[in-house]
């Protein structure tokens, strides 16, 4: 199996994610693994010891420092989701972007962009900009709860109130964006 994710808190608390569906768990002495889903997951993300999560193909879930719980959102009717990044700021905040695509009577629809919050009990939908409706949301990343930023077909930012097209987007299609907490922004087209 390869690794799509690595997080870590510290030196004795580092997570990979894997495509076989399973999460690896080093507390700095040993490995554990952990089989959580027949799917590949695509991310992995935490605020600490007892706020991890994972994502991918109609799947996520939380570990709360004891165990795994499953907390998939739920998508369109009858869509499918495929979740590909998440980030966490805490057990109540939490975002994870991807795509949901659904059958229909002319075949497989083309893919929606779709973004989640969570709040610490449910994930809710996030309305993106129409410009996006037929793009891919690759990445999330953000500083805190109030300084997210979304990444795709084009690199969108949450300001605790409002989620924004940026003000000086990079050139071409930004697939992957990553920061500084003093406000430094980097994103790869």
């Amino acid at each position: 199996p390869g690794v799509l994710g690595v997080w870590a808190s510290g030196p004795d608390d580092v997570w990979f994610c894997l495509t076989d569906g399973s999460v690896r768990h080093f507390d700095g002495v040993s490995w554990l693994k952990t089989e959580l889903s027949t799917v590949r997951l695509n991310a992995i993300s935490g605020s600490g010891p007892n706020d991890v999560w994972v994502v991918g193909a109609q799947f996520s879930a939380h570990f709360d420092g004891t165990g795994w719980s499953p907390k998939t959102p739920v998508g369109l009717a009858g869509a499918q989701l495929y979740l590909k990044d998440v980030v966490s700021f805490g057990p109540s905040d939490a975002w994870t972007v991807g795509s949901s695509q659904s059958l229909t009577d002319a075949g497989w629809q083309w893919p929606l962009s779709v973004a989640f919050h969570y709040d610490g009990t449910s994930w809710a939908p996030v309305v993106l900009p129409s410009s996006i409706d037929y793009a891919l949301s690759s990445s999330v990343w953000g500083s805190n709860g109030s300084d997210v930023w979304l990444s795709g077909a084009q690199l969108l930012h949450w300001d605790g109130a409002m989620l924004s097209p940026a003000p000086n987007p990079p050139l071409g299609t930004p697939f992957s964006a990553a920061g500084l907490p003093s406000g430094e922004m980097w994103a790869v087209s």
